[in-house]
């Protein structure tokens, strides 16, 4: 009997189980893809590759899913794209794609995916003056175009003026595009063309509004980029006092054309791929890139990014791209393909500071971008140990709070600021802080520990201790400098990884440039200021340095492909700093940086326009590359839009750095020998009877070989080849060996340096679980001391540090555990599981993989980053953790014979005595009943969470109606004042009314309502608040609401320069918009099931001035998501 009611218990549990798993049906939703073509197959019936596509749509579209044919071949359609690759973007069902996969011509398809962002001074760090030549000799850039792909542009910046410009090109094929807020008159001979691109966004968010929908920058991002390229010089710049002076682009006088990608609901692929190939077909010289895609996405033949730029190669165009802000974690890089210059990020020798003057006089000097006013009073100082208790800080709030290095310093600044303290000291040794910090919305000085010792000990000797800040302080000429800062992304790049990146390190930390006046810059208090100029940080702000610097070049150098401007700017970068040492690394606790963080050293612009020689490479050179890494010919065709047969491939490019991968197997002994050589040609872009010895210096315990060890050359553009050859042991002492091959002139003008890098890429390349060392050389012209060989180990404070810093990343490794239990591994040797990317193929093309997935060594001997996601990441990480991975870094001890066969577990032999197994039956009856005890108590769990889930199902589709009705104006003055701060600007007045209806259309609860306050903002600016007050709404009933909306003196910070004003009152139409989320929450059968529902609203309202106290319908002007 019990057996039967357990089994009828189990088999209604699984009946209700199969139910549920059903239960509701849901429909899967078209999504957005790019497809890769074969243009050849056109048939001849069609005119263009456009028809053809649209034609490929219609017969594959679901047609019982709309009425008209045409509208939703329409619909579906977004971009064609003709000059970056053969192919078009649309938005498909999973049934159409499976259609469309077996339609003739067809390559493969990537899913449209979201897109992340990654100067007063640089300019003079980077030695670029009216004396110099590196701005007079190529004429500070004239007559080179540069592309930004971006966030718009703010055209009435100062940095956009087309003074000393020179007429618009012919050559140039381009636009001014009109729309929200900007018309064609905006462009110049300095801005010579503007567009925006927004249907990927919009075929992912179809019910979004854009209120400035136009090439208009409310962001920041593309002003700020493309002043930094190409801006003229823009007098009087700071930001809020801090670095005063002059702002200038790399290339004062070269031509900016702007294509807006991003915008303040995301950027996707299919946008940045029109934008591409819409600027190749402009005729755009160089490109800059501060966007890619996120880490775990970024695979070379799956990036479309990749493919477009490969294509813009091919026509001449230069490109700069950002390495990401994902560092200091190793494998984070993004952008990483061949043909583009991948920037890194670093300081350069300016400072900006704050002051804390003791009550004794002693000062200490902090970092600080505060951009209030200096205390004129000393203010009491009070030690509150961690500062964990926002409570206890709001009673001590009007001193000066002094937080110890107790808890994390984002948790204490977030307490204070909860709190509204007057001021703060935070004591820390962190080893770097980030600028959101230093960007504090209060008085705050962050100081390490000796000088917070130093405040701690006057508090404690003092019965009265105070201070004062003083702030708004710039010193120019800081040691050492540059640095390459922790948020830089750091290399391999696994796509690619005979390919050593980034390329070079230029400056991206608080670099100051243009700015959108209508976006928030920071805040004092509550308040957002708003500012022309802003500092920022970022390897979104290199990549246009290098761009601007690539057109210095190119203006010199008219004839030079991208791989010549490429090797120019590379094998002339500075390795090391303004003291004349390697440049530090600020992750590492200011130890040298290696190769992965600054690629060949730090952007050196005069040296750049005259290099000696250059590496040069062509797009067959890249396709031989793209073969030797295995990509099957479809990928291949992507690339180059041409068939190739990949008979010759070779994964030595001619590349201005060298990598070089040694494996032990375990096995080596000390006798054993490898031998590496790699073959490459220079091109002397010098004059004629030059002639070039090589030296080598460095690489510790190899053997270097060069032949020939002297290179002549008769004419100008001639070319030289030379092979260079390594020997040494298979069992190197040093996971990393690296030094420098000299190329030197006779006459001494010249030094072609194969440069040292020092990666710490770790990368098996056969099947087992092996060690691996790696040598390395890359190109350099700097004539710097000789380069020193490094075998990196991390310490017990640099573990912690990559614990930090693996905290603050934006975007984690992916680094799965092969195995949940392992054996004991080395310290030194440990692995990561990757995969090779080639190994992924939407064409159904069987391949063979030079790279497959195996175990690769950790970069810096660091230990694996684990992550809870099972998927294979596509780079490692710099992070310490406890991941477990399978297989030991060592040899397996043989057993011997005697244990041969043994099994593995210890047998046992029956002892049968009268007495002991005489109960047995009694004892199996007992298990019996006990099992179906507790069969019963989780089969009754189990229903009775399925009841509840029932419950909780049946209720989500009785969500809430809001209805928004009307808002109505009844004032809105514009007036001169001072922010609580004492800074002088306009302040807006206004108070409205908005309408609304609420409706619980549920039958069997009621729901408690909340809302987020009511929001009103022109453009970002928030001008009126407003609060819905709580309440209750039964089943089916319904209840109108009104909420009255005021701001009072509000700040405007410059964003309203273009919200012109007569005696108070706006003169033209304002555009505003609405935002708040309502929240509902029903407790069904008592509080067992609470339901609960989200509605965002956002309307988009134009307050007429000739209107006042009307109101306003919101009908058809709100987006409910």
């Amino acid at each position: 009997m019990p057996q039967s009611s357990t089994m009828n218990f189990l088999h209604t549990l699984s009946t209700v189980l199969f139910i549920v798993s059903f239960h509701p049906f849901t429909r899967a939703k078209p999504d957005t893809y790019i497809i890769h073509m074969d243009p050849s197959a056109m048939p001849k019936a069609f005119s263009s590759h456009h028809s053809w596509y649209f034609s490929m749509l219609s017969s594959i579209s679901d047609t019982s899913e709309a009425a008209s044919a045409s509208s939703t071949i329409t619909s579906k359609h977004l971009y064609t794209y003709t000059h970056s690759i053969n192919g078009f973007s649309a938005t498909l069902t999973l049934s159409e794609l499976e259609s469309l996969k077996k339609s003739f011509g067809y390559l493969s398809f990537t899913r449209d995916r979201p897109v992340t962002v990654h100067t007063t001074h640089t300019s003079q760090f980077l030695g670029l003056n009216s004396v110099s030549g590196a701005w007079t000799a190529p004429n500070y850039g004239e007559d080179v175009i540069i592309g930004i792909v971006d966030s718009g542009i703010w055209p009435e910046s100062e940095s956009y003026s087309d003074e000393g410009m020179a007429q618009v090109p012919t050559r140039w094929k381009g636009k001014c595009e009109s729309g929200t807020n900007f018309n064609s008159s905006f462009c110049n001979k300095k801005l010579i063309g503007v567009r925006f691109y927004n249907k990927g966004l919009l075929s992912s968010h179809p019910k979004l509004t854009i209120p400035m929908n136009s090439p208009r920058d409310i962001n920041g991002h593309g002003t700020h980029t493309s002043s930094i390229a190409a801006g003229n010089s823009a007098k009087g710049a700071s930001y809020f006092g801090y670095a005063p002076g002059t702002a200038n682009g790399m290339a004062p006088l070269a031509y900016i054309a702007m294509y807006k990608v991003v915008w303040r609901y995301g950027t996707y692929t299919s946008d940045v791929l029109a934008a591409i190939d819409q600027a190749i077909q402009d005729g755009v010289d160089i490109l800059s890139l501060s966007l890619g895609l996120s880490v775990d996405n970024n695979v070379l033949d799956d990036d479309p990014i990749a493919v477009a730029t490969f294509a813009a190669m091919e026509k001449g165009i230069f490109i700069a791209a950002s390495a990401g802000n994902d560092g200091p974690l190793y494998w984070s890089l993004v952008n990483g393909a061949p043909w583009m210059l991948t920037v890194a990020a670093g300081s350069i020798d300016r400072e900006f500071d704050g002051i804390l003057t003791l009550g004794n006089g002693v000062q200490i000097t902090f970092e600080s971008l505060y951009p209030g006013n200096s205390s004129r009073n000393q203010m009491p100082l009070v030690v509150m140990d961690e500062c964990a208790s926002v409570e206890e800080l709001r009673q001590v709030r009007n001193n000066i709070i002094v937080c110890k290095d107790h808890l994390s310093i984002s948790d204490q600044v977030e307490n204070a600021e909860s709190a509204m303290v007057s001021a703060a000291v935070f004591i820390s040794n962190y080893p770097y802080l980030s600028e959101l910090y230093t960007r504090s919305s209060f008085p705050a000085a962050f100081i390490g520990l000796d000088d917070g010792q130093t405040v701690i000990d006057y508090i404690k000797q003092n019965s009265d201790p105070r201070g004062r800040f003083q702030f708004r302080k710039t010193n120019i000429g800081t040691k050492p400098a540059p640095k390459v800062d922790a948020y830089s992304s750091r290399g391999q790049f696994l796509s690619c990884p005979n390919v050593l990146k980034p390329d070079i390190l230029a400056p991206g930390s608080l670099v100051l440039a243009s700015w959108s006046p209508v976006s928030e810059v920071t805040k004092v208090g509550s308040h957002p200021l708003f500012s022309k100029f802003n500092l920022l940080s970022g390897t979104s702000m290199a990549a246009p340095h290098a761009a601007g610097v690539a057109a210095l070049v190119k203006r010199a150098h008219p004839d030079w492909s991208p791989a010549a401007i490429c090797s120019a700017i590379m094998t002339t970068a500075n390795s090391f700093d303004n003291n004349l040492s390697p440049i530090k690394d600020v992750s590492n606790f200011n130890q040298p940086a290696s190769p992965l963080d600054i690629g060949a050293g730090h952007i050196n612009p005069i040296k750049a326009l005259d290099p000696g020689l250059v590496y040069d490479a062509t797009p067959q050179d890249y396709m031989k590359l793209l073969c030797a890494i295995n990509y099957t010919s479809k990928k291949i065709r992507m690339f180059t839009k041409l068939s190739h047969d990949c008979m010759n491939q070779s994964l030595d490019l001619n590349y201005p750095a060298f990598i070089a991968f040694f494996n032990d197997d375990g096995l080596s002994t000390s006798a054993d020998k490898f031998e590496q050589e790699f073959q490459r040609t220079v091109t002397n872009v010098g004059k004629g009877g030059m002639a070039y010895t090589a030296k080598v210096t460095g690489m510790d315990g190899i053997k270097v070989m060069v032949e020939p060890p002297k290179l002549v050359f008769k004419q100008k553009y001639e070319k030289q080849s030379y092979k260079l050859r390594l020997e040494g042991p298979k069992l190197l002492k040093k996971d990393v060996i690296f030094g420098a091959l000299s190329w030197r002139d006779d006459a001494g003008k010249y030094v072609q340096k194969v440069r040292s890098r020092d990666p710490t890429i770790l990368l098996n390349i056969n099947s087992q679980v092996n060690p691996i060392s790696i040598l390395s050389l890359a190109i350099s012209s700097s004539a710097s001391p000789s380069s020193l060989a490094l075998g990196l180990r991390l310490t017990k404070q640099q573990l912690e540090l990559e614990k930090m810093s693996a905290h603050l990343s934006k975007t984690d490794s992916e680094v799965s555990s092969l195995s949940q239990s392992s054996p004991a591994r080395s310290d030194r040797r440990q692995v990561y599981y990757v995969q090779s990317p080639s190994m992924d193929s939407h064409d159904g093309e069987k391949t063979t993989n030079s790279f497959h997935s195996t175990p690769v060594l950790s970069p810096m001997g660091s230990p694996p980053h684990s992550h809870s996601n099972s998927s294979l990441g596509p780079h490692s990480s710099r992070e310490s953790s406890s991941t477990r991975l399978s297989g030991s870094m060592k040899p397996q001890r043989k057993h011997d014979g005697s244990r041969k066969g043994r099994k593995p577990w210890k047998e046992f032999d029956a002892i049968e005595e009268e007495g002991l197994l005489d109960g047995d039956g009694a004892h199996q009856d007992f298990h019996r009943r006990r099992c179906y005890f507790l069969a019963f108590v989780v089969g009754f769990f189990v229903l009775f969470t399925t009841f509840s889930l029932i419950l909780w199902g049946a209720s989500r589709p009785q969500k809430p109606k809001i209805t928004m009705k009307s808002i109505s104006f009844n004032e809105f003055r514009v007036h001169a004042g001072t922010d609580s701060s004492g800074v002088s600007t306009e302040m807006v007045t206004m108070n409205c009314t908005v309408k609304l209806t609420y409706r619980n259309t549920a039958t069997f609860f009621g729901v408690h309502v909340t809302s987020t306050p009511l929001d009103l903002s022109y453009s970002q600016l928030t001008v009126a608040t407003g609060t819905m007050r709580k309440f209750y709404q039964s089943r089916k009933s319904q209840r109108a609401l009104t909420v009255v909306m005021l701001g009072s003196q509000i700040p405007l910070y410059g964003g309203g320069a273009s919200l012109g004003s007569l005696n108070g009152g706006p003169t033209q139409p304002v555009p505003l918009t609405l935002n708040f989320v309502v929240r509902s929450r029903a407790y069904v059968l008592g509080k067992l099931v609470k339901p609960k529902f989200y509605k965002r609203i956002e309307c988009s309202v134009t307050m007429n001035p000739t209107k006042m106290s009307r109101a306003i319908l919101l009908k058809n002007k709100c987006i409910y998501s």
